[in-house]
């Protein structure tokens, strides 16, 4: 059986977040992707027999689909990370060396 829905997503996000859920699995018995599609309608495909129960589950998380991009983190700078650090350990130095001078 063939779901259709005319929705804006974000395709590959969608299908982790029903690929998560247990109620799609990646491949048809065929072998080809049960989830397809475009930014703009999507065509998520299920046995036959598929419960009306598991389809109104589906159709809940299509419905709830965020397309928003997930965030794009930059890897991470070792060198940078030693710099601050570095910085860090003086400043609490020096911050010992003026309670001295002053006490």
């Amino acid at each position: 059986m063939k779901l259709t829905f005319r929705k804006t997503v974000l395709l590959d996000k969608l299908a982790d977040e029903l690929f998560a859920s247990s109620l799609v699995p990646p491949l048809q018995h065929d072998g080809t992707a049960s989830i397809q599609g475009t930014n703009e309608e999507v065509w998520i495909f299920v046995p036959d027999n598929t419960p009306k129960e598991i389809i109104d589950q589906i159709t809940t998380i299509v419905n709830a689909h965020d397309p928003t991009p997930p965030p794009i983190y930059e890897p991470v700078d070792e060198e940078k990370i030693a710099l601050v650090e570095a910085i860090i350990d003086l400043e609490t130095r020096l911050s010992v060396l003026e309670a001295r001078l002053n006490a």
